[in-house]
Parts: C-alpha cells; sequence; structure tokens
C-alpha cells in the first residue's frame, strides 16, 4: 500500500500548490465557466488475491463537474497550454450493492488541454479528494469486502480525453480514467480499489471565448530566484492491530532546493 500512499501524495501536491501558483498569476481577461456531465464503466483491478473473489463485477460511474478554462498569457508560459482548473462530484457504483455498495466523492483538478478551442483537443486530468463508501467490512456481516475498512476515504484519479467541439458552447468527450480509493491505511482492512473507467459526456461552456494562438517561447524564464525554502506541517494516524488503538502521526518537514 505504500505505493498507492505515495501516488496520492503526489497528486495533492499536483492539484494543490501548482494551481495555486498558477492561479495567482493569471490576470483578469475572461476565463469561461465550463459544466461537464460525463457516465463510465469499467472494471475492478485484482490487485491482490485476498480481494480477488469480489473483483469480478463491473462498476459504473456518473460525474458532474464545474472548471475555469484558463486563457491569459501567464498561464499559458507555464505549460504552452490552456488548462481547466476544476471540481467534481464523482458517484460510482461497484457492480455488487450488497458487499462493495457504491462511492460519492468529491474531487479538485488541474486539466491541461492540448489544442483547447480547436475542433479536436485532448486533455490529462489529475485529481485528489475525499470519498464516502456506503458499504464496508464487517467482521461477521461483510467479511469478504477488505477494500474499505472505513466509510470515510481519499480518491486520487487520473484520465486522458478526446474532446470533440459540437458548437461554441458544447463539447462531446471521450474518456478513459484510472481511479483508486482508499483511506491511507489509517484504518484496517484497507487493500484499496482501483477501478479503470470509460466513458463519454458533454461539456458546456456558458461564455466561450477564442483561444489565441501563441508562440511557444522556451527562452523564457519563468522564476529568476533559483533558490528555494520549503517547510511544511503534516499529520496522520494509523490503526495498530497489535494494541488495538488508533495513534495520530505527525511531524515536520523542511528542504531547501536550487
Amino acid at each position: 500500500m505504500k505505493s498507492n500512499a505515495l501516488f496520492t501524495l503526489i497528486l495533492v501536491f499536483i492539484c494543490t500548490v501548482i494551481p495555486g501558483r498558477i492561479s495567482s498569476q493569471a490576470d483578469s481577461i475572461n476565463n469561461p465557466v465550463v459544466i461537464g456531465l460525463h457516465g463510465s464503466y469499467g472494471f475492478i483491478i485484482p490487485h491482490t488475491k485476498k480481494i480477488e473473489p469480489l473483483s469480478h463485477s463491473n462498476p459504473f460511474s456518473f460525474e458532474f463537474n464545474i472548471a475555469l478554462h484558463l486563457t491569459s498569457e501567464d498561464i499559458w508560459k507555464y505549460c504552452f497550454c490552456y488548462p481547466r482548473l476544476g471540481a467534481a462530484v464523482h458517484y460510482v457504483d461497484f457492480g455488487n450493492r450488497d458487499e462493495i455498495g457504491s462511492a460519492i466523492a468529491l474531487y479538485t483538478y488541474i486539466e491541461p488541454f492540448i489544442g483547447a478551442g480547436r475542433r479536436l483537443s485532448m486533455a490529462v486530468r489529475f485529481g485528489p479528494g475525499f470519498s464516502y463508501q456506503t458499504t464496508i467490512y464487517d467482521e461477521t456481516e461483510n467479511p469478504r469486502n477488505l477494500f474499505f475498512g472505513s466509510h470515510f476515504a481519499f480518491l486520487a484519479m487520473l484520465s486522458t480525453s478526446l474532446n470533440i467541439k459540437i458548437n461554441d458552447n458544447l463539447s462531446g468527450r471521450f474518456t478513459f480514467s484510472y481511479n483508486h480509493i482508499s483511506n491511507g491505511g489509517t484504518i484496517k482492512p484497507n487493500m484499496g480499489i482501483n477501478y479503470p473507467l470509460m466513458g463519454m459526456g458533454l461539456d458546456y461552456t456558458i461564455q466561450p471565448y477564442d483561444f489565441e494562438e501563441r508562440e511557444k517561447n522556451r527562452e523564457i524564464v519563468l522564476n529568476t530566484d533559483r533558490s528555494r525554502f520549503d517547510l511544511a506541517l503534516f499529520f496522520s494516524g494509523r490503526e495498530s492491530q497489535q494494541f488495538e488503538q488508533w495513534f495520530g502521526v505527525y511531524g515536520i518537514w523542511g528542504g531547501y532546493s536550487h
């Protein structure tokens, strides 16, 4: 489970630190609001033999999201693209309501677009969030559900999409996503669940914007100060089966980079 926790931490960094840095440099030009509704269907990956008996169902999901499509020149200089910055409500039924149930999650995301505003465009979305599971492990009534030991957990997702512009306001989307839900090992059992999904949906842009074709100037230096100090406090927790008790885990981290 260490790799899953690391994956979650990486996505948290990408989707919280980077968007904050980008949004602080956006100027006051028009950033169109986009709302979307998407549906998906997929399968569960049996990443360990212990959850293999419950991995033969097909999850389906519905998702509503809202985003700002960032359009400024400062944003362009960061990635030579126009990313969306948004939030989504993600509902998934795991195809086995009696033992696995369903989950509803809220996550934030950043989504760089390649070819924004064109007839065809591609995008990659990174998003961390929080999830609530309706059905969890019970030693007597639901002993096979080793995916979830708690109702509350974390969601991490990565997706790619092909977008087709229908008109100025409306576009269709075909997506493939990889989704992971885990409580980080704070409460046992916590095998976590990995479920890839394929789907489609529609995005509606409230105020369409003509994206400017800008030059990719790779000689631009965005950060002239090459030295950086970082300091962070962190807190988590861990359930101890040996002592039958939950312990807090906390610490401080610092770093210098050049």
